[in-house]
């Protein structure tokens, strides 16, 4: 297969110029200000406003895309406001901590909204999870058996399903007798989501790197005693999660806890991997 060359390659290629007539529309415009088609002494002031026309152009296109942009991340922004943009997590609170001392601490900052303290009640958080899921299965097993498949084994299942839920519904009544503290940890909501960044922006400042392992920690030695929680307990202030990531039975679990359990996590998912030699 022979390519085609177009006049505009051989006019080029022989170094002679081209005018306008021999083109048309707006190839004619591209060849007359070609520096290759540019007649030798002639000035360049053609060029040189095609040129401008051009960066203009461009920088207009940059910024109302630029514009369009911020815009477009606004709105997503707004549509997609949560309780975790108003909200802050507080951390290394002492086990007698209170909602009400809580909310009175960090009421400088603006006006609260709630203040949710986390207990050591993990047990009780399983068994409402717990119960929630034999109720959905108590629920399916009700619809098989209203549609007469498998009868006598989902009357068997259904007897299971409400044994253990009396069972659960009995632990729950007797654990609102039993007095839970702190577990050092609380969600704090502020009504302006401002309010909630400034509290964040003051508390990352006095924390560093190495606050987070449990090993060298320093609880944060280098907060002042006005941001302490009762002038002498040093916090750590961050932003708070999404509800639905919060895993509520795990906030009881202490650093050094937390920390091994991690270890132990890892250990076991990347040790097997490891090719034996």
């Amino acid at each position: 297969m022979r390519w085609s060359r177009s006049p505009l390659f051989y006019e080029t290629l022989n170094h002679k110029p081209l005018t306008s007539l021999q083109l048309s529309g707006l190839r004619a415009i591209f060849v007359k200000i070609s520096l290759g088609n540019h007649a030798a002494g002639k000035p360049l002031i053609m060029d040189a406003v095609f040129d401008l026309c051009c960066s203009l152009l461009l920088l207009s296109f940059l910024f109302v895309y630029k514009k369009q942009q911020a815009l477009s991340g606004k709105e997503i922004e707004v549509k997609n406001i949560t309780a975790s943009d108003y909200s802050v997590w507080v951390q290394d609170l002492p086990s007698d901590a209170t909602e009400e001392e809580v909310e009175a601490w960090l009421r400088p900052y603006g006006d609260i909204h709630s203040v949710l303290l986390s207990r050591s009640n993990a047990h009780v958080i399983s068994l409402l999870h717990e119960k929630q899921e034999l109720q959905e299965e108590f629920q399916h097993c009700s619809a098989l058996q209203q549609l007469g498949t498998n009868i006598q084994e989902a009357r068997k299942q259904l007897a299971a399903l409400r044994r253990r839920l009396d069972a659960i519904a009995n632990e729950i009544d007797a654990s609102r007798d039993h007095s839970y503290f702190c577990s050092g940890h609380a969600f704090v909501t502020f009504s302006q989501q401002s309010r909630a960044s400034k509290c964040i922006v003051d508390y990352a400042s006095d924390s560093s790197w190495w606050d987070a392992i449990p090993f060298i920690s320093s609880k944060n030695s280098a907060q002042p005693a006005s941001r302490m929680f009762r002038q002498r307990v040093p916090v750590t202030i961050t932003r708070a999660p999404q509800p639905s990531d919060i895993l509520w039975e795990g906030l009881p679990c202490g650093s050094w806890e937390r920390f091994f359990r991690q270890a132990a996590t890892s250990f076991l998912r990347y040790w097997p991997a490891r090719p034996l030699c």
